[in-house]
């Protein structure tokens, strides 16, 4: 399957779908505005959204409350910041926190990946701008430090 990036004139209906094949019940939301609200409504019931950014720089929208009453979904604010210093304040939990990374790590390594729209050269950042801002809902952009 593919990824439905909100750029795509069916977003709503592709999001809608792949949560539906796959019963989504979790996501993270780094950009809020009217995309986030969509991406909770999708998810299956009793799901959860935590939303850790605000990317989009609008407030989140569109969140259908009876989704949250009738079909059990719960949206949650998450930082990062005060999660880790809870986290490393106890013994108990410096050791989840570092099986939690691990498994995130292994995760990145098998099933999670980044989509590379294009990648440019540091001398190009002004370029990768540009490309970013008009293609900013597929792939990430990707400036390439030294040449290999």
């Amino acid at each position: 399957h593919s990824t439905p990036y909100s750029s795509d004139p069916n977003y709503q209906a592709n999001l809608q779908k792949v949560c539906e094949e796959h019963g989504v019940k979790l996501a993270f939301d780094a950009v809020a505005g009217p995309e986030g609200g969509q991406l909770l409504n999708s998810l299956a019931n009793g799901g959860k959204m935590y939303v850790y950014g605000g990317l989009s720089g609008r407030p989140l929208d569109g969140v259908a409350w009876s989704q949250l009453i009738f079909k059990g979904k719960s949206l949650e604010g998450f930082w990062m910041t005060q999660e880790m210093q809870s986290q490393l304040a106890t013994p108990s939990g410096a050791a989840r926190l570092q099986r939690n990374m691990k498994t995130v790590g292994e995760m990145l390594e098998t099933h999670l990946r980044t989509i590379v729209s294009r990648t440019f050269s540091l001398e190009d950042t002004a370029e990768a701008l540009v490309y970013m801002r008009k293609n900013m809902s597929w792939g990430k952009v990707q400036l390439k430090i030294q040449d290999d």
